[in-house]
């Protein structure tokens, strides 16, 4: 008798012992399961934020039309309660939406939330977010001027060259010189850039964030589907007030191909003096593989997941051992005559 009470024992200690490793294995799949979600978080800078330069739906009716407080639409564009249209889903149009007044920031953050969808297996042209010197001038960089002066963002659905990297994000700085060659995809001035890896056309809401540093800027996209911020580029370069009285705009355009082109929400932030108040910090360089931000959500789904892998995995290995320890009490007590 006190030969069992010992082995039964010594099985419950067992039985623990393998408990401890699951839970173990639990708080670790936890702490690297949190870094596969967003490496940004906006809420950290409602502080900072720029109101007279934002818009966010819904938006407010002023007589027989809708207004986007602080921002001007024009061309093939039309404003809803909760978004702006840019283009139909229709051949050779265009349409723009500029801030009224010039930036006044040296550093700054912008989120933008886009959708672009269409019923045509071929589409196009793209969407573009600028911070230019010259707002409101139509042409041919997806709705916009060629030759401009400032920044452009530029999101490329169409591609001409065949080389299957679009959809297609570029950073452009340019100082009127650079020339984008629409025929050929940019051209030259698409070397800083990225594969957008979000499969968003016809899916819902691409998030892109835009921050302009002293020595350089970079761009995040957001993975609704995985829940990920990807680093899609930096682009190097003394940045500081070089965009300082410039106008941010949104721009779209369809050709022979085309698409819905809607901008849903526009947040700006001081990083310049959320750098002051000592609470600035630069993104993750790839946040892909190196995200540093928590989500409630994600974890949530995390230790649900690990609980019942922890509970499923526990559960097996008790009655495993419950049968081991069983067949090997039988072997020792011999045949029963």
């Amino acid at each position: 008798k006190f030969e069992r009470e010992k082995r039964e024992m010594e099985g419950r200690r067992g039985n623990m012992g393998l408990v401890k490793v699951m839970v173990a294995m639990m708080v670790v799949g936890l702490v690297w399961g949190g870094s596969d979600q967003p490496a940004y978080a906006a809420d950290d800078h409602l502080a900072y934020y720029v109101e007279d330069l934002s818009f966010y739906p819904p938006f407010p009716l002023e007589g027989s039309s809708l207004r986007i407080p602080g921002w001007e639409y024009g061309g093939d564009s039309l404003a809803f309660e909760d978004r702006v249209l840019l283009t139909s889903d229709v051949p050779s149009r265009n349409g723009w939406l500029w801030s009224e007044n010039p930036i006044g920031l040296s550093k700054w953050e912008g989120i933008f939330a886009i959708k672009i969808s269409g019923k045509n297996r071929l589409f196009g042209d793209g969407l573009a977010f600028w911070a230019t010197e010259e707002p409101k001038v139509t042409g041919d960089v997806m709705g916009y001027m060629n030759k401009w002066k400032g920044l452009g963002v530029i999101i490329d659905t169409y591609d001409n060259n065949v080389d299957n990297r679009h959809p297609y994000l570029s950073v452009v700085v340019n100082d009127g010189n650079g020339y984008w060659d629409h025929a050929n995809d940019g051209g030259s001035l698409t070397r800083y850039g990225c594969r957008i890896k979000p499969k968003f056309r016809n899916k819902g809401v691409l998030q892109v964030v835009v921050s302009v540093f002293e020595s350089h800027i970079q761009v995040l996209l957001f993975d609704e589907d995985n829940e990920k911020w990807y680093d899609c580029v930096n682009v190097s370069g003394n940045h500081g007030n070089k965009f300082v009285g410039n106008y941010f705009g949104f721009t779209a355009s369809t050709g022979s191909v085309s698409d819905r082109h809607e901008v849903l929400s526009f947040e700006l932030y001081d990083m310049k003096r959320m750098e002051e108040d000592g609470g600035h910090h630069e993104h993750a360089s790839n946040a892909e593989s190196s995200a540093d931000g928590f989500s409630f959500f994600g974890f949530l789904y995390n230790l649900v997941f690990y609980v019942v892998c922890i509970v499923v995995v526990a559960c097996a290995g008790y009655f495993l051992v419950l049968f081991i320890r069983t067949k090997t009490e039988k072997k020792k007590k011999g045949p029963i005559i």
